[in-house]
């Protein structure tokens, strides 16, 4: 009964020790590869099963009837799960700087999500002062001049002789306002500070945070182009520039690029591995090893 106790206490501390570092070491390689789960989640499955199967067979090799055998199973097995967990120690200590940056993180990813949310107005007022900016050069035009009528022959239609110089201007700046604001514009817009709303508040421990930064850092960058693409359709007599957003808050950029760098294990890592090591080869420990074992090369 006691030593029932004792093995069911080492297994229990062994699948703890266990589970707790590849959650981190899941973590750390989900970062690592910005949100792409198909590599953490694999190397996280063959990392423990392959820790797990060193473990049984490290402590079947204590009851081996070839002593010499038996021996070089159970030092192998052990070697292997303690190059696993220094293996594991890179992603691992990723995750823990993280950890340690929290703040900073929440931080950056607040201040970039308030300054990506400015876009959409600040493109709707640029877009709105040069229509405004537009009609008043055309207003300040002679209906008779040569510049009138090259400027608004190709924007504005002619209505016949009762055509009037407000119409044409009206429509003149219709076509432009097409131009810079088309007609899914609030559509998208409204998804899009839905969406930047959804995502404000960061958990490092979430695994979609990684994703969800990767897209934050570019999304500004990217619907400022799109903008500028938009907006790079200037009509004959304006004087205008496209879109731009030069205090756009790139911060989020250089941090995200540490994500995808690994680097050398620091001592606090290292210390926990070696702690992880020791309790995950507990059962191996407390297992006593077969009397009467045979030193030749058969069982």
């Amino acid at each position: 009964m006691q030593n029932d106790l004792k093995y069911g206490l080492s297994f229990a501390l062994c699948g703890i020790a266990l589970i707790c570092f590849a959650i981190g070491c899941f973590l750390g390689l989900n970062y690592w590869t910005e949100g792409n789960l198909i590599i953490p989640i694999a190397t996280t499955i063959i990392g423990c099963y392959t820790v797990c199967r060193c473990i049984v067979i490290a402590c079947q090799s204590k009851s081996m009837r070839n002593k010499r055998m038996g021996l070089i199973r159970e030092f192998t097995s052990c070697i292997i799960i303690l190059l696993f967990l220094l293996a594991g120690s890179l992603p691992f200590t990723k995750f823990l700087q993280i950890l340690d940056k929290e703040e900073r993180l929440k931080t950056e990813v607040k201040q970039t999500v308030n300054s990506i949310s400015q876009i959409d107005s600040l493109y709707l007022a640029y877009a709105q002062q040069r229509v405004e900016n537009y009609r008043m050069h055309l207003d300040s035009l002679s209906t008779k001049s040569k510049e009138y009528q090259e400027e608004i022959g190709g924007v504005s239609k002619t209505y016949g002789k009762g055509d009037i110089k407000g119409v044409q201007i009206k429509n003149a700046t219709a076509s432009l306002k097409r131009r810079l604001i088309p007609e899914q514009t609030d559509t998208i817009i409204s998804r899009r500070q839905e969406w930047l709303k959804s995502i404000g508040n960061v958990n490092v421990w979430n695994y979609a945070t990684p994703k969800n930064i990767k897209v934050i850092s570019s999304a500004g960058s990217k619907w400022t182009n799109d903008y500028k693409t938009v907006s790079q359709i200037i009509y004959k007599g304006e004087n205008a520039q496209p879109f731009s957003y030069p205090e756009l808050n790139e911060n989020l950029e250089t941090f995200r690029a540490d994500f995808t760098q690994f680097h050398a294990p620091d001592f606090r890592c290292i210390l926990i591995s070696l702690c992880c090591f020791g309790l995950i080869l507990l059962p191996y420990l407390i297992t006593r090893r077969k009397k009467n074992r045979a030193d030749g090369t058969h069982e």
